[in-house]
């Protein structure tokens, strides 16, 4: 698609990608009093794109 459009830029327009699946990752940490912290982020992985 990115061919075509750099072929033709005034008839095709630029591929547009996104996100459409997201998933956590957990961090393991020390905080600032040396205790081991697990925190779990939501949505911070691409599992899968899409074309917008």
């Amino acid at each position: 698609f990115r061919q075509v459009h750099l072929m033709k830029p005034d008839e095709v327009p630029t591929a547009c990608c996104a996100p459409t699946k997201l998933s956590p990752i957990s961090v393991l940490f020390y905080d600032d009093n040396n205790n081991v912290i697990l925190k779990k982020h939501r949505n911070m992985v691409v599992k899968t794109c899409g074309c917008l």
